[in-house]
This record gives C-alpha cells, sequence and structure tokens, in this order.
C-alpha cells in the first residue's frame, strides 16, 4: 500500500523540478565560462584608447611605450582585450576614472514592478560603463538573484550567505573594508566586479522589521536616540558600500522590485535613482503606483530623520520601447502619458527592446558590449543597434546624473564639448 500523501507528492514534484531546472541552469552557466573575451581593433580600438586613428597607437607600440609582447599578443589575436585597452589609456592619459578627490557615483535601478527591465538596463548600463574602463561595482540585492545569474554565477550553489550582504544588512557582521571586500567577486568584464545576491537576502527584510519594531516599543531610549536607531536600519546599505568606494568610479544596485526596508536601503544609498518606465499602459500605472508608494514612504522618512537621510533625485528611463508597427502603443503611452508626466526628469533616451540581441546575451550571460562581434549568433545590425542604443543611455546617465558629483569631470566634459562644436 502507497502511503504516500498528496502534499508529499506535490513537494516531490516540485522539488524534481527545482533540480531539473538548476541542472540545466548550470550546465549552460558552465558553457558561458568558456566564451572569449571582446577584443578591440581598428579604430573601434583607437576610439576606446582615445587617439585619433590606429596609427597613433602603431607608433605608441613601436615606441616600447606599451608593455613588451603587444604588438605580438595583437598579431596572433585580432585586437587587444580591455585590460590591454588600459594599459594603452593609462599610457595616453586617457583614462576615464573620476579624480581621487572626488567620491565613487551610486546608481541604484528600481521600480517595484517585475518584467520593466530594472536588472537588463542596470546590467548593461554597468557592462557598457566598464567597458569603456570604468571601474564598476555592482551590488545585487535582490534575493531572486538575476542580476548574479547574468553576470556568471550559479546564486545558491556558486553563492552562500557569506558571498552577499545579507548577515551584514541584518546586522550579523560588522561592514569593515576587508568583510565587505571578501564579498565582491571578479567576473568575465575585466574592471566590473560584483557583489552578488541569494535567498538568503530574503530574511534580511523581516529581521530588520523585527528589530525596527522592538527599537521602536524600547522605553529605555530617548526620542533622539530612537530616531538615530530607526535611521541606521535605512542606511546600513550605505555604510557598507562606504567601505569600499574608493576602489571605484561607479556602483551600481540592483534589488527587489518591491517597497520595504531593504530596498529603502538602496534608495537612500544612492546618489541618483533610475527608474525604467516601460512604454506600456499597464506598466505605466504600475510606475505611478511605485510613485505613490516612494513619496509616502519618503515623506515619513524625512519628516521623522530629516537631514539624517539624503534624497536621491530620481530620473526616468523609458524601457521595451517597441516601433515595430506604424503606430504602436509604446508611442502612444510615450507621447500621451510618459512625457507629460516625468517633464524634465525624463531621459532623452529610450531604451527599444532588442529582443534578438538582448535575449541571446542575457541567455550566454553576456551583454553585446562583453562579446566581440562574431562570437554569438546575432545579426550585426541588430547588435550595433543594441549598443548604440544603451550606449546613449549610458553617457546620458553619465552627463545628468552621475557628472554633477565629479565637478572636476563635469569641467573637463565641457571644455571637450566646447572645442568639439567648434568654439
Amino acid at each position: 500500500m502507497n502511503s504516500t500523501t498528496r502534499n508529499e507528492k506535490v513537494l516531490d514534484m516540485i522539488s524534481r523540478c527545482r533540480d531539473t531546472a538548476e541542472n540545466l541552469l548550470s550546465r549552460s552557466q558552465d558553457f558561458n565560462e568558456t566564451i572569449p573575451p571582446r577584443r578591440w581593433k581598428g579604430q573601434e580600438l583607437a576610439s576606446l584608447i582615445g587617439v585619433k586613428n590606429i596609427q597613433n597607437l602603431y607608433v605608441m607600440e613601436k615606441s616600447g611605450k606599451l608593455p613588451e609582447g603587444y604588438k605580438d599578443e595583437t598579431n596572433d589575436n585580432g585586437g587587444y582585450t580591455l585590460e590591454m585597452a588600459l594599459e594603452a589609456m593609462k599610457v595616453n592619459g586617457t583614462l576615464p576614472w573620476r579624480s581621487t578627490s572626488e567620491p565613487a557615483a551610486v546608481l541604484s535601478f528600481t521600480n517595484f514592478k517585475g518584467g520593466c527591465w530594472k536588472t537588463s538596463t542596470a546590467w548593461h548600463f554597468g557592462s557598457w560603463a566598464a567597458s569603456v574602463g570604468f571601474r564598476v561595482l555592482m551590488v545585487d540585492v535582490d534575493p531572486q538573484a538575476s542580476l548574479t545569474r547574468n553576470l556568471g554565477f550559479k546564486p545558491d550553489i556558486d553563492i552562500g550567505l557569506e558571498n552577499t550582504l545579507a548577515d551584514v544588512l541584518s546586522g550579523g557582521e560588522e561592514a569593515t573594508y576587508e568583510s565587505i571586500r571578501r564579498r565582491i567577486l571578479r567576473t568575465h568584464i575585466f574592471t566590473l566586479d560584483l557583489i552578488p545576491a541569494s535567498l538568503d537576502l530574503q530574511a534580511v527584510e523581516w529581521l530588520l522589521a523585527a528589530k525596527l519594531y522592538s527599537v521602536g516599543r524600547d522605553a529605555s531610549l530617548t526620542e533622539n536616540d530612537r530616531i538615530t536607531a530607526h535611521a541606521g536600519f535605512f542606511l546600513r546599505l550605505a555604510f557598507a558600500l562606504d567601505t569600499v568606494a574608493n576602489d571605484y568610479d561607479l556602483i551600481v544596485l540592483d534589488g527587489t522590485p518591491t517597497l520595504g526596508i531593504l530596498p529603502l536601503n538602496i534608495v537612500f544609498a544612492s546618489h541618483g535613482l533610475i527608474v525604467p518606465v516601460p512604454a506600456e499602459k499597464l506598466d505605466f500605472a504600475s510606475t505611478k503606483s511605485f510613485l505613490d508608494l516612494l513619496e509616502e514612504h519618503l515623506h515619513q522618512l524625512a519628516e521623522r530623520f530629516g537631514d539624517r537621510v539624503d534624497l536621491p533625485e530620481p530620473w526616468f528611463l523609458v524601457t521595451k520601447f517597441d516601433s515595430g508597427q506604424s503606430t504602436t502603443e509604446s508611442e502612444v503611452i510615450l507621447d500621451k502619458f510618459i512625457k507629460p508626466t516625468f517633464e524634465d526628469r525624463l531621459l532623452d533616451t529610450v531604451i527599444h527592446s532588442h529582443k534578438k540581441a538582448v535575449s541571446v546575451g542575457s541567455y550566454f550571460s553576456r551583454t553585446m558590449f562583453d562579446v566581440s562581434s562574431t562570437t554569438l549568433a546575432v545579426r550585426s545590425e541588430a547588435r550595433i543597434r543594441c549598443m548604440e542604443n544603451f550606449e546613449r543611455a549610458g553617457q546620458e546617465i553619465m552627463e545628468k546624473v552621475v557628472y554633477p558629483y565629479w565637478p572636476e569631470r563635469a569641467h573637463m566634459e565641457q571644455l571637450k564639448k566646447e572645442i568639439d562644436d567648434g568654439y
């Protein structure tokens, strides 16, 4: 007689599905590790390094200004890796790094609705920024760990509690340079590091909520002590990232599509808040609901904590724009809803769907910025359109969101613009 209960059968079915899915994903990730890094050559390489044409680079090679062996390696492999290009930038004085007197800029990509391309835009921005030489730290604060998987790691297999920020955010371990640094993983992109996520982060929200409630009921605390303690719960991520910020130019945060103590930690750790808004009516309505909740929470926190916390400026980025038909819903939503709502807080760049390039890249844990043109089965036109679109978004985010925190860089960019414009 079979004594297995119905509930046991359901649990067994779920377990088998989970194990099969994880096995398939793991094999895919293992294959992705064999993909060679992108190489730059020709005028593309010259532009990356900041020389007028490729002949200038050959002169640098022949004069011995570049490390020995560069010429031989480029002949054998058809171009520079990013690591090689960075060395050439150092020699040429064209590294894009921030001044040591300026802070690393912290950006978060957030919206509480899934499917708005929150992770995709964060991932592509970080990948683009790293591909032009910025030192980038990406931080995954979503228990679903999509960003972690996109960057080539296996959440909950390669990644455990000790690899994430879970114990630091919950108060189990002090945030020091050493404790945060050992969580940082190198990725397949030379200038891009990652603090990964796993399901262990799910418990952080519950633990913080319980501790917040406990502080609120602690009669031994003065009102000022209570306010200070409350503020500390919302600033834990900011304090943790500050310990390693000097190692990077950009810190890019991707978090859970909800509002709570952990997502608000992401908001308060940020200098700039990028809100992806898909050009679809239901997504626009969800973004409005996100703003309702965000306003309510931020108003309460600002009123209670005053200058103890800084509110980041929000910017809105249109995503998943579909121009495949003569008159599309995307165009109507953009013109009639999104533009009138967000006005000058709306970034000019519109992110198109790029279904082939983004989906193929996601399958192989690569963006088009990470691989050479012939590595993945994506048509050249589709790859170039995708790269140009995300590059325009990246440049606009740098100009409007990041450079205000880097006054020296902003000054240099203005001088370059005036020269280019013929002044």
